[in-house]
Parts: structure tokens; C-alpha cells; sequence
């Protein structure tokens, strides 16, 4: 007998061959009350996460600060508090970096 050694060819199909990251179930922000107090009234934090191939959060830092630190905290919170779904190519599962804006009006 012969035996050729290639790649594995599935023939199956998956039930999403491509989809992007998402978040699944958003923490509400909740505005801190010192904040308020302090009247700021509005800012933008940009948190970078990592996400491995089942969509768990293995990490999340503050990438661009709201320039309050309890703001920046809060956003932390809200997006260690979600959950998520992994990014999709090829029917295979992905672990990558993502970049998420939090709005605080």
C-alpha cells in the first residue's frame, strides 16, 4: 500500500465559517459618583483586551486613558466583567488583541 502524508481535509461544515470578535454580555458602566460630584461630565477610555480561541479575557490595560482615573477604572471593570465570543476564520476559532471604546455621557 501507498500512504501520502498532505494536509487533513475536513469535509464537515461548521455553523459560522467567518465571524468577527463580539461582546456577549456587556457589564453596564456605571458612572462614578465621585465623578459626578468632581462635575465631569463626559470621557473616553480605550481599553486593549487579549481574548483566547474560546473568547475568554486572558487580559485587558487601559491603552488611552479618559484623563480621569475613575473613569479609567470604571471602564476596566465593565470590560473584565463581560463576556465574549472568540473571532472566527475558517470555521477555526482565533486569539487576537482587540481595542474597545468606553463612553461615558
Amino acid at each position: 500500500p501507498a500512504y501520502a502524508l498532505g494536509p487533513v481535509i475536513s469535509t464537515g461544515t461548521c455553523d459560522v465559517a467567518d465571524s468577527p470578535a463580539k461582546m456577549t454580555r456587556a457589564f453596564p458602566v456605571e458612572w462614578p459618583e465621585v465623578a459626578a460630584a468632581q462635575g465631569i461630565l463626559e470621557g473616553e477610555a480605550i481599553v486593549m483586551i487579549n481574548l483566547d480561541s474560546s473568547g475568554t479575557l486572558t487580559g485587558a490595560r487601559l491603552q488611552d486613558s479618559s484623563g480621569n482615573p475613575l473613569l479609567d477604572d470604571e471602564a476596566l471593570v465593565a470590560i473584565r466583567n463581560s463576556t465574549y465570543a472568540p473571532e472566527v476564520q475558517h470555521c477555526n476559532r482565533v486569539a487576537r488583541d482587540y481595542y474597545i471604546k468606553v463612553i461615558f455621557e
